[in-house]
């Protein structure tokens, strides 16, 4: 029985250790509350760009790239199984876009693992790229990653999805 313990909090213990950091809490000291709202709004000021991908399955997966950039220009390519196919742009405010460096700042998005292994060979992926100037940091498999990357892809979703309304600027080329 102690065994089965012991083998269980190593296997918590390194679980826990592959996972993005988490959102430290306020302790209700408004020095640490404000140092810790002062350093998201910074790393969320060092956000240049996200473009988030998900990659195709063995079926019908919808395959595709969304970039948003600081300044509210989205652009999205579709590879395969969407909707709208071919290359789009459109904008956001960038109120909207500081929403969301902001968020993936407060997750502390830079403390995540380059990748996360996927036992399942059908399940499409997600695939983070975060521009800090000229540092790029690569999030491969975020579905399998805490629960909140999946929460900013959905969230990337919900802001740069195609519609009528967006500016089809090329085909897809093979």
């Amino acid at each position: 029985m102690i065994k089965r313990l012991f083998s269980l909090a190593i296997i918590s213990t390194v679980l826990l250790s592959a996972s993005c950091a988490q959102q430290k809490k306020a302790t209700g000291n408004n020095t640490t509350t404000k140092a810790t709202t002062n350093s998201s709004t910074k790393t969320a000021n060092d956000i240049t760009s996200v473009t988030m991908e998900r990659t195709s399955c063995f079926g019908r997966c919808p395959a595709y790239k969304t970039e948003i950039f600081s300044d509210g220009t989205v652009k999205y390519t579709s590879r395969s199984f969407t909707k709208y196919e071919g290359v789009y742009t459109s904008t956001i405010k960038t109120k909207e876009v500081s929403k969301l460096f902001a968020e993936m700042a407060a997750y502390q998005i830079d403390t995540c693992s380059a990748e996360y292994e996927s036992l399942i060979a059908d399940v499409p992926g997600i695939i983070f790229h975060i521009m800090r100037g000229e540092k790029d940091q690569e999030i491969m498999n975020a579905h399998f990653g805490p629960s909140y990357l999946k929460s900013l892809a959905k969230r990337i979703d919900e802001l740069a999805t195609p519609n009528e309304k967006w500016k089809k600027i090329s085909d897809i080329k093979n």
